[in-house]
């Protein structure tokens, strides 16, 4: 799909055409879009061409969608055309797909347009592709009939010398047994896993298929030797109750013609599989098999590693707890959630009193050793709701939802009296001889309406703590 799609919209409502654009976007898909109201507008906009979509209402003032997919059609025919609507009939939702419109999609029902508009996309690039093989055959169609011409004309101008009739004649024979041959080969050597098949049915129900051909490279892929003639069910016991999405794809195919591509993965094989189904006579279809077992395996492991690399982008390397960054994207969604709702909202900003002595002290390895057990204890402290973060250095930053200022300050004398009971190693040399934390306490909205601001009055508030003494819980 293009990075930006050229979308034509035919609607009166310019609130529902960037209602449209805003749904693609959130589905990640980004469009150009250029909206018209009336017939006129609508023929001279298809004129201009570039379009690789259209999306039109079915009711309009002066306009309406059908006659604008007959439009289209007659003037654009492979720019697939999307019917959304407000409120439409069954009746008229099949008229207009009888008639000829990609999909039908309801204005309340929008989560469907981006799958919609995907499918649609990838329907007219497969038949891109298919008329340019179809465009590549009929030349090789019209090199062979030349080629035929010209042997024909050669062949009656020697039809009088019989040998040399019998000796081309010989000549013919041979290229097309060397043709044959080369052909076989292809098939036989391909590395994608090949099968022609021939499918059962039961009444409308596909019930079973039989291997009429496979290649070198489907036994090697499946480990199925000796199949042709046979019915799968035979070759693979239950598989049709295990895999009931295959018969139902290989009978559609079998039966319309039009040609499907799916991945799967099957467990008796213990790997994935890319099938594309192709079939030019009914009943019959060919299969080819793609082993992506370790693109699949690449992609889970792509998945994983992504997942690591976001978890380490939000957490601090020496305590694992939650960093700045993330401590302050969860303050906004927090105040955002609390002033939608109505709800309390309070933060901590804590930090370990003297510090600087303990590092002085002992050295940086035992300092951090301490960050690490203050940052444990601190997460035993929180409720479930709660979230604690690094917030800098030796302080520390906590969220409470849903939690008024008082409860809060509640909240921070527990954590101040948990955190000067702990026996800390060295604890002895501090002033005062035992580890402490100071806590600043501030509320949305009571002491702020916006996080710089929350933030900044939990920091006052700690600095308070600390002018007075250390060891204490100041409120903003």
């Amino acid at each position: 799909m293009k990075d930006t799609l050229h979308v034509l919209n035919l609607e009166d409502n310019q609130d529902d055409s960037d209602l449209i654009c805003a749904t693609l976007a959130g589905e990640g898909i980004e469009c150009h879009v250029v909206r018209v109201e009336t017939r006129e507008d609508f023929i001279v906009a298809l004129k201009q061409c570039g379009y690789d979509l259209v999306l039109s209402d079915y009711s309009l003032p002066s306009f309406d969608g059908l006659s604008a997919l007959h439009i289209a059609q007659e003037m654009c025919p492979e720019i697939p055309f999307i019917l959304i609507s407000g409120a439409i009939g069954e009746e008229s939702v099949a008229e207009v797909l009888k008639s000829g419109a990609t999909d039908c999609v309801l204005k309340d029902g929008l989560s469907r347009l981006a799958p919609a508009i995907t499918r649609a996309l990838s329907e007219v690039e497969e038949r891109r592709r298919r008329r340019e093989a179809e465009k590549e055959l009929e030349r090789y169609r019209k090199h062979l009939e030349e080629s035929v011409r010209d042997r024909t004309g050669e062949l009656n101008r020697v039809n009088e010398q019989l040998r040399r009739e019998l000796i081309e004649h010989k000549q013919v024979e041979e290229e097309l047994r060397r043709s044959e041959e080369r052909y076989r080969s292809l098939f036989e050597n391909m590395l994608d896993g090949f099968a022609y098949c021939r499918m059962l049915f039961h009444g409308d129900e596909p019930s079973d298929l039989i291997y009429l051909a496979v290649n070198k490279a489907f036994e090697k892929l499946t480990g199925l030797k000796d199949v042709v003639g046979k019915k799968v069910t035979e070759v693979i016991p239950g598989i049709r109750e295990s895999y009931p999405e295959l018969f139902e794809t290989y009978g559609r195919v079998a039966l319309s013609g039009r040609p499907e591509r799916f991945e799967v993965f099957l467990e008796p094989l213990g790997a994935w599989l890319s099938v594309s189904v192709y079939s030019t006579r009914k009943e019959y279809f060919t299969a080819i098999f793609d082993d992506i077992t370790d693109r699949k395996k690449a992609e889970e492991e792509l998945k994983e590693l992504n997942r690591r690399l976001e978890e380490l982008s939000i957490t601090d390397g020496l305590t694992t707890l939650y960093n700045s960054r993330y401590f302050y994207s969860r303050v906004e969604e927090e105040i955002k959630r609390a002033d939608r709702y109505g709800h309390p909202l309070s933060i901590l900003i804590a930090d370990v009193d003297d510090f600087k002595h303990y590092n002085d002290t002992h050295g940086h390895p035992m300092g951090d050793n301490l960050l690490r057990d203050i940052a444990s204890c601190l997460r035993k402290c929180m409720r479930e709701q709660d979230l604690v973060a690094r917030y800098g250095g030796e302080e520390f930053s906590i969220i409470l939802p849903e939690t008024g200022k008082e409860a809060a300050g509640q909240i921070a004398e527990r954590i101040r009296k948990v955190l000067a009971a702990q026996p800390f190693p060295h604890q002895e040399s501090q002033p005062g001889g035992n580890l402490t934390i100071s806590l600043g306490v501030a509320a949305f909205p009571r002491d702020a309406g916006d996080i710089k601001g929350l933030v900044g009055q939990a920091d006052k508030a700690l600095y308070r703590a600390k002018e007075k003494g250390k060891n204490r819980v100041e409120p903003a």
